[in-house]
């Protein structure tokens, strides 16, 4: 598992059997979560929506994403990401 936490926001990056998900929580209406492997390209992705305060990223195969961290897009500021998770299958 990885967790990463900045301006009140947290999410985390677990194993779960052969999949990876993510979970952004107190979150605003329209930040995104989303995962990004070590070759740079970004998968799925969800946005908060209004009224809540958490979502999940979806479930993506460690096959189909080998090495891979989660990210955040919080409304109005910058990118940020948990460490790089590396899973062997």
């Amino acid at each position: 598992m990885k967790i990463a936490s900045k301006d009140g926001r947290t999410v985390y990056l677990w194993r779960c059997g052969s999949n990876v998900h993510a979970q952004l929580v107190n979150a605003s209406t329209g930040d995104l979560v989303f995962l990004r492997t070590a070759g740079g390209t970004s998968l799925g992705g969800a946005r908060v929506p209004s009224g809540k305060t958490s979502v999940n990223s979806g479930s993506y195969s460690l096959a189909q994403t080998g090495v891979v961290k989660a990210c955040v897009t919080p409304t109005n500021r910058s990118e940020w990401c948990t460490s790089y998770y590396v899973a062997i299958v």
